[in-house]
């Protein structure tokens, strides 16, 4: 009698078993599928950043030199301020510098040769000048060097190395016409220097606050004119 109430107990749980067994394995699918779902988001997301920090990037390079454009000048100048301030430098520079007969180049041998000649200018600026120095290109055959300076001294051993620099560049390239012929261009850049003293009391420094940055940064803006002025001024007397 009581294996009779034990096989029927076992035949009326056996139902009840097979249902909970079917929903352990209904949730262990849905596990799975959420678990795939949440590595999927993970995934693009992670993507999605390197995509917008890719896209960060190229808004604030030029992309024939792979130097800063005007954009990453302004959203960096402040950045160069707050560090010349903690560093107690005294001196921000401004060097515009500007191709000279460019658009000879441009005319006579082809745009993609003036683009060689833009990327040859700026790789001889990126190596004469310091990593803490701002370089740019802001647009055409200009570029632009923003940095700071300890003492005098130092300025015009930094103003004397991006003259040199500018004076000695060279290209060559062989001509669509004759893949015979090699030519050797020798490239100059017409220079304007400007610079503006910072109050430092190394005794009594200021504190670095966003006033003082922000004024020093729209004195910055300024001198890129007066540089700019100056640069125009040297071409016309044919002076780099």
């Amino acid at each position: 009698m009581a294996d009779k109430s034990k096989l029927a107990r076992k035949a009326e749980l056996n139902p009840v078993g097979r249902k909970l067994n079917k929903e352990r394995k209904s949730l262990k699918a849905r596990n799975h599928l959420l678990n795939a779902a949440l590595i999927r988001v993970v995934r693009e997301n992670s993507e999605l950043r390197e995509k917008l920090a890719a896209a960060e990037k190229n808004s604030l390079t030029d992309s024939l030199t792979g130097l800063g454009n005007t954009r990453y000048m302004h959203k960096e100048i402040p950045n160069l301020i707050k560090s010349a301030l903690r560093q107690k430098q005294e001196i921000i520079y401004v060097c515009f510098i500007d191709m000279n007969k460019f658009k000879p180049i441009n005319d006579t041998f082809g745009h993609h040769v003036g683009d060689a000649a833009l990327k040859a200018m700026a790789d001889a600026l990126r190596i004469n000048v310091r990593t803490s120095d701002l370089l740019i290109r802001p647009h055409g055959d200009e570029f632009i060097v923003i940095g700071a300076a300890g003492l005098t001294d130092e300025l015009a051993r930094l103003t004397e190395r991006i003259m040199q620099c500018c004076s000695e560049v060279e290209l060559q390239f062989t001509p669509d016409n004759d893949a015979s012929e090699v030519i050797d261009l020798k490239l100059s850049a017409a220079v304007g220097f400007y610079s503006l003293q910072l109050q430092v009391d190394p005794e009594n420094p200021q504190p670095i606050n966003e006033a003082l940055v922000n004024e020093i940064s729209r004195r910055t803006e300024q001198l890129i004119k007066s540089a700019d002025k100056q640069m125009l001024k040297n071409k016309v007397r044919g002076r780099t």
